[in-house]
């Protein structure tokens, strides 16, 4: 992101003299040459308040681009000119300007929604130029992503709330519909295969919305690995009783770093790779029998998934060790996957397929568990 044009200027500071040395500094530097290593930036309107109330009023009445404010003003004192800066105009990138080379009252206004921040006794045209471009480049990559949020937010509304109802209702009006019905047809079985996948693609598709969302800020936490797959395992098996799991743990011992979502990683990868069509029940040799191993090397816990019954086409096989796959495979991959990969990843960790196949999670212990 590159910033061009000249650029609007209000400075909060109430001594004469450094405003008067901020203005010539920063109109001096105006024209940065920094090889082309870095846009110009010029100095359009330039706006200068001696007061926090008066720099409050000229945001109200006036758009500029950037706010340099000194921390001490007559009616504010330190980060609290900040703060009510921001609160004021939270779309507007600000500079603090403090009085000596403080870093910790630096880093406290950073916190308080300043972009950055500039020792006075430093500032020279280039550092007072570079700090402009940059604090406008963040503040637009930040209200970028808030909006991505907002955006997120009410997708997963639509789709978590809005999707997954009206398809409960249709779900419930085709089981009456079948009420109905003499016998089985065709047309009706065709339905409701086709509901159910609309089913499990907008849980997914919701699945995804809420990992998307999580990597913008859930805090990781030490979770016990097998009581996450125990867990799904115990809700497959029931959904799917021709389906024997086999299942060797840890005892407990073994802790992942993870979120509440690291759950549906396992429940995707049994749904994709464990075929779990009606059997009769008489006929074992047609039973799938999975079996799960949780292994702990001390750095990492592997989750791995093999056995009879788990099988994967080609395409998913590619998919899931990350390598390039077909237009048409993925194109008819399943979201399930797509789901399982995103989240693995957002944990640090990683999926991969061997011969079996056998299909292994792997994932980092937290640090504080390490002997």
């Amino acid at each position: 992101m590159t910033v061009s044009g000249p650029l609007d200027v209000l400075l909060l500071e109430d001594n004469p003299d450094e405003a008067a040395l901020v203005e010539r500094v920063v109109r001096g530097g105006g024209s940065i040459d920094s090889r082309g290593q870095d846009p110009t930036v010029d100095v359009g309107e330039w706006y200068h308040a001696t007061s926090l109330a008066a720099a409050l009023d000229l945001l109200s009445r006036t758009s500029v681009d950037v706010v340099l404010s000194d921390l001490m003003v007559p009616d504010s004192r330190g980060v609290d000119t900040i703060s009510a800066l921001v609160g004021h105009a939270p779309t507007v990138p600000i500079i603090a300007l403090t009085s000596h080379d403080e870093t910790v009252a630096g880093t406290q206004t950073i916190e308080a929604g300043a972009q950055d921040y500039i020792a006075k006794g430093q500032i020279d045209g280039e550092l007072v130029g570079r700090a402009i471009r940059y604090a406008i480049q963040r503040k637009r990559h930040e209200l970028e992503v808030v909006e991505a949020n907002r955006r997120l937010a009410l997708l997963n509304r639509i789709i978590g709330h809005d999707i997954q109802r009206e398809m409960s209702v249709a779900v419930g009006w085709a089981g009456e519909l079948a009420t109905q019905v003499d016998e089985d047809t065709e047309a009706l079985e065709s339905l409701n295969d086709a509901l159910a996948n609309v089913v499990g693609f907008t849980d997914a598709a919701a699945d995804v919305v809420t990992v998307v969302e999580q990597e913008a800020g859930d805090a990781l936490e030490t979770r016990s690995i097998d009581a996450i797959v125990e867990a799904e395992v115990d809700w497959f098996a029931r959904e799917h009783p021709t389906v024997e799991f086999t299942v060797d743990g840890t005892n407990g011992e073994a802790t992942v770093l993870a979120t509440p979502m690291l759950g549906s990683v396992f429940e995707h990868l049994f749904a994709e790779a464990i075929r779990h069509h009606d059997r009769d029940r008489d006929r074992d040799r047609d039973r799938p029998r999975p079996h799960v191993a949780i292994t702990d090397d001390g750095d990492h816990v592997s989750v791995t998934l093999e056995g009879a019954g788990v099988t994967l086409s080609d395409g998913q096989e590619a998919f899931l060790n990350a390598h390039e796959t077909p237009t048409e495979s993925a194109r008819r991959m399943r979201t399930g996957l797509y789901l399982a990969t995103t989240v693995v990843e957002h944990l640090g960790g990683t999926i991969s397929v061997t011969p079996g196949p056998r299909i292994t999670v792997t994932l980092e212990r937290p640090p504080e568990s390490d002997s």
